[in-house]
């Protein structure tokens, strides 16, 4: 996998040797941060590279985020290769690579810092390529699995898109290759964000807001259309789902919203006082209101939590209610576009072969239909 990385990140006409023997080249030498299924970070074994934007990075957990201080640490004393568990590896001309395809000027040596997504149908490596000392550089996203590469590619003509209508709340689209999924775009440094929803969080949201005009019909008729192509589900919980979604239909007028479809603590970050979200690969620009809201709730209720807990809590926050104000959204619009949203991601969890979430996500839709 490290190969098949190094060869999609790197030109065509440099010669690349990934091995495990001595060193020459300083600048060629990476180190390789493994987690629970397999590499992790590749990341240049001089700090002064790759210290930058592993500091960008934090775990929510606190025996991670414990773990990974050290780590940082070890690395910014220059004894991160010592560490168990650390591999380290040589790629030949790494430090004289032209990175100007992917749109950056390196006019001195500038060096990739390499995440490694989960395993799993839409994993991808996200480069970040930055100069020595200075934090400035671009972001190269390569597929590792096919739909990551429709992913990216769909990331790609939302940024496109928000280039033209909202310029600053998104990352600039710098390459392309519509061939093998592989894009670049400007990178955007900041603080790592908590967990809380705040009222910038809620300023970023409205601004997401459209001029255009849709209902819940047009969404839910789609919706049903996707569940009945869902065969790996047994027929009274794919009926029961239906039901449901059935009941949604509403030909109020809301407001056309471009929707982040990710937006969660680690796609955020904190500059000033403003926000700064990435990753764009789940967006849709043709969106309902209140899906990114509800998501920030419910991913984490389901990964910090032993029990449903968002429920209660989000109809009650104080945000939740000025979003509904302002976006037209009445008592029992956010029921249907609540149940919207967890029938549609369950739908997709589905898809994708999920039976762990989209157990949760049933969970919720049995407990909201119930209450």
């Amino acid at each position: 996998m490290i190969e098949k990385i190094v060869r999609q990140l790197f030109s065509e006409n440099t010669v690349i040797h990934v091995k495990t023997s001595c060193f020459s080249v300083p600048e060629d030498r990476f180190l390789i941060i493994s987690g629970n299924h397999g590499p992790r970070w590749i990341v240049p074994e001089n700090p002064l590279y790759g210290l930058q934007v592993l500091q960008q990075w934090q775990p929510y957990g606190n025996l991670s985020r414990l773990k990974w201080k050290v780590l940082l640490l070890a690395y910014k004393l220059g004894v991160l290769g010592w560490v168990k568990g650390i591999r380290r590896i040589e790629i030949i001309d790494a430090c004289s690579q032209n990175w100007s395809d992917y749109g950056l000027d390196n006019k001195t040596t500038a060096l990739p810092v390499i995440y490694v997504g989960t395993p799993g149908s839409t994993r991808k490596a996200v480069a970040v390529i930055v100069f020595e000392k200075l934090m400035e550089g671009l972001v190269v996203k390569i597929p590792l699995e096919k739909k990551a590469g429709l992913n990216i590619l769909n990331e790609a003509s939302i940024l496109l898109k928000l280039q033209e209508i909202k310029p600053d709340m998104a990352p600039k689209l710098l390459f392309i290759n519509e061939d093998n999924g592989v894009t670049s775009q400007t990178i955007m440094y900041g603080r790592p964000s908590g967990r809380k929803f705040t009222s910038l969080h809620l300023d970023w949201l409205l601004r997401l807001l459209t001029k255009g005009v849709t209902t819940l019909t047009i969404h839910v008729d789609m919706l049903v259309k996707n569940i009945n192509l869902v065969d790996s589900v047994s027929f009274i919980e794919k009926q029961f789902i239906l039901d449901i979604a059935n009941q949604l239909r509403d030909a109020h007028s809301l407001p056309l919203v471009c929707v982040h479809g990710d937006f969660v603590p680690w796609n955020i970050k904190f500059s000033g006082n403003e926000l700064i979200v990435i990753d764009w690969e789940d967006g849709n620009e043709l969106g309902l209101p209140l899906q990114d809201l509800v998501h920030f709730f419910v991913m984490q209720d389901y990964l910090f939590n032993s029990e449903i807990k968002f429920i209660k809590s989000f109809f009650k926050n104080k945000y939740v209610n000025i979003y509904m104000r302002k976006s037209g959204v009445d008592q029992d619009m956010l029921h249907k576009l609540l149940m919207y949203y967890l029938i549609d991601f369950w739908c997709k969890r589905i898809n994708i072969g999920d039976t762990v979430f989209s157990g949760y996500l049933l969970k919720v839709i049995r407990v909201l239909q119930e209450g």
